[in-house]
């Protein structure tokens, strides 16, 4: 399996972001934000928005707090003031049920 590689790409590639990243604690993220250079940005109080380069593609990563309204605000500042073309949402499957491992892979088989 490839790794996952964050470099500090050209300032045109982060002004146009492609993903955005949505978490609920810097614990999730925390491996994500260590392996490249990111820049805080100004967010609401109960987010923290991140800029960088994840694998060559300009990413916004939001740091959301816990809750489904916590990642519903968090998600809708990261398009209303970023417009990325995706978004993934990392670590909210924990509460989903109490056989899912922390670290396990949940994907949706429909949306």
């Amino acid at each position: 399996m490839p790794s996952l590689q964050v470099v500090n790409q050209a300032a045109a590639q982060k002004d146009s972001p492609v993903l955005g990243i949505v978490a609920a604690l810097s614990q999730e993220v925390g491996g994500l934000l260590d392996l490249g250079c990111w820049e805080r940005l100004p967010s609401s109080a109960a987010s923290r928005l991140y800029r960088g380069v994840v694998g060559g593609t300009g990413t916004i990563l939001s740091v959301s707090g816990m809750g489904q309204a916590a990642a519903e605000n968090a998600t809708e500042e990261l398009l209303q003031r970023y417009n990325p073309g995706a978004v993934l949402s990392l670590g909210f499957a924990g509460g989903l049920a109490s056989h899912v491992a922390p670290g396990a892979l949940v994907v949706a088989e429909e949306i």
